[in-house]
């Protein structure tokens, strides 16, 4: 984690949930002896709010008492209307932008059984996007961090 010191200013705590799955190729990728391909869910920021019409991984700000794994089933609910089990943290990431400074805390997660395909709520659209891909996306910059981890986890996930 980044150390970076702002005076009085506190970090905004953001919750991240990073949804993987398996690809729907996945078994056939395993038929053929190759690793499986994992896909996450990402959604684009709405007009008129930060980083608008960038990518990135859905989430948001921790309330006052609320815990990160708390955050992100609600965040995930309110925005693409899913239910998700939140899994493994990937590390928390310090990131100073020109408008504030976010502490955020990425978590991989899973979709539940029964729960309703990704919507969108709160966000302008979404993808399933093979994670050897994301770097064809505009995310905001304190994303390279989590990408990195996210790259990391997938490669030590057992086969579908």
């Amino acid at each position: 984690m980044t150390s970076v010191s702002l005076g009085d200013s506190a970090a905004v705590e953001v919750g991240i949930g990073i949804v993987v799955r398996a690809a729907p190729n996945s078994a056939q990728n395993r038929t053929a002896n190759r690793a499986p391909k994992f896909e996450v869910l990402i959604t684009r920021r709405p007009s008129k709010t930060v980083f608008a019409g960038w990518w990135e991984f859905p989430g948001g700000k921790v309330h006052e008492g609320e815990e990160v794994r708390a955050c992100i089933r609600r965040e995930l609910l309110e925005e693409v209307g899913i239910d998700v089990e939140v899994g493994e943290a990937l590390g928390a990431v310090e990131h100073v932008y020109p408008h504030g400074y976010v502490r955020l805390h990425p978590m991989l997660c899973r979709l539940r059984a029964g729960s309703p395909a990704p919507q969108n709520l709160h966000v302008d659209e979404h993808l399933w996007c093979p994670v050897e891909d994301l770097g064809r996306y505009a995310l905001p910059p304190a994303n390279e961090t989590i990408i990195a981890s996210l790259r990391t986890a997938v490669a030590r996930m057992p086969l579908p």
